[in-house]
């Protein structure tokens, strides 16, 4: 039988090789890399057994990896999208569901393609709320934010640490779990390279 675990990390190569095709590939994939981290950490502070864990960790390696298929004047734009660009913008969750499927893994899919959706419906593809949204969806929501804010770009600087999870907490019940917020604040605390820079 083959090594579940050999296949897993295969796949992840699959679609860090896929997001070589991203003219920006170093950020998508440090970005996809990051997010997967937090994700695993998030989990295992909320108490989701090795299984859940590992399903939810490998869905947020691949949940941006869609947007090989945007272009690249909407993906790498740095002002405000027009509402065109934005509808473009709005489709690397359905993108990203349909590569996972064609490479065996449907479940990941369908979590893969809620990380846009948020708690009040304003989210998308498809305006979920609440118990709709998958749980594994929330967290990857959470740490994707969390990483996007705090990373440079080319068109701005990386927030801090404390200034991320305030936003993060301001949305909380409105577009963020707040139980998953508060898991994400701890994992920060217990870093200890990260703890002192946090001011609340």
């Amino acid at each position: 039988m083959p090594d579940k675990f050999a296949i897993d990390y295969q796949r992840v190569l699959i679609t860090m090789s896929l997001l070589q095709d991203v003219e920006d590939s170093d950020y998508t994939k440090q970005h996809s890399l990051r997010v997967g981290r937090l994700t695993k950490k998030i989990c295992e502070e909320y108490g989701f057994d090795n299984s859940k864990c590992l399903f939810y960790t490998r869905t947020a390696y691949f949940h941006d990896v869609g947007k090989i298929k945007l272009t690249k004047k909407v993906l790498f734009k740095a002002g405000i999208l027009t509402d065109d660009e934005y509808t473009e913008m709005k489709k690397h969750p359905a993108y990203s569901r349909d590569i996972l499927i064609n490479l065996g893994l449907p479940k990941e899919a369908e979590v893969a393609i809620q990380h846009h959706e948020r708690l009040d419906g304003s989210g998308y593809p498809f305006g979920l709320k609440e118990i709709e949204i998958d749980m594994g969806a929330k967290i990857i929501a959470v740490a994707d934010v969390f990483d996007a804010m705090t990373a440079d770009r080319p068109y701005r600087k990386a927030c801090d640490v404390t200034d991320a999870l305030l936003y993060l907490y301001s949305k909380s019940d409105e577009h963020y779990d707040i139980d998953i917020i508060k898991s994400l604040h701890q994992v920060l605390l217990n870093d200890k390279k990260i703890k002192n820079s946090i001011d609340i």
